[in-house]
């Protein structure tokens, strides 16, 4: 065996190498079948993983956009509740502030108008008393008149009775 291979040895270790390199590509089909198969499998894992993940996803999302319109909602209603009390709030307010000028200046009307009514009573009562005292004082002239004209008179008949007594007394010549 120290000479050269006969083509038979050649032959078998050929067919030696070609039956290793056969097993041996078996074996890569296999593994490539294998990883084919896994990939498949995996790709199948991974489509049904993303198909529950996209429901569950989408899901949530609804639940989420529900509670949210539900918040929303309510936020709206709350805002529009007190949109609306805000402005009852204020009309009221200012008519309530309206109703309180409206009684302050009609007491004060009233009482102007009292205070009015009273100045024209007083001034008629004044107008009576002025027209009463001149009455008064015209009567009390007349009366004064009389009075003077009475002492006149007396005073004239006393002096005229004094003159007579003197001329009774006098010697007559």
């Amino acid at each position: 065996m120290n000479g050269p291979p006969t083509r038979e040895e050649v032959d078998a270790k050929l067919d030696n190498i070609r039956m290793s390199s056969e097993v041996f590509l078996g074996r890569l089909d296999a593994r490539h079948a294998q990883a084919e198969r896994r990939f498949a499998e995996l790709r199948a894992e991974m489509s049904a993983f993303k198909a529950e993940f996209a429901a569950l996803l989408d899901a949530r999302l609804a639940e989420m956009r529900t509670e949210f319109n539900a918040k929303f909602a309510a936020l709206y209603k709350a805002m529009v509740i007190t949109a609306i009390t805000s402005t009852l709030t204020i009309i009221l307010g200012v008519g309530a502030i309206n109703a309180t000028v409206y009684t302050g200046m009609l007491g004060a009307f009233g009482k102007g108008e009292e205070l009015g009514a009273m100045y024209t009573k007083l001034g008629q009562r004044m107008l009576e008393h002025d027209a009463q005292f001149n009455r008064m004082m015209l009567k009390q002239r007349e009366d004064f008149a009389r009075v003077e004209a009475s002492l006149d008179a007396r005073f004239a008949e006393e002096k005229a009775e004094r003159a007579r007594q003197r001329n009774r007394r006098a010697p007559r010549q």
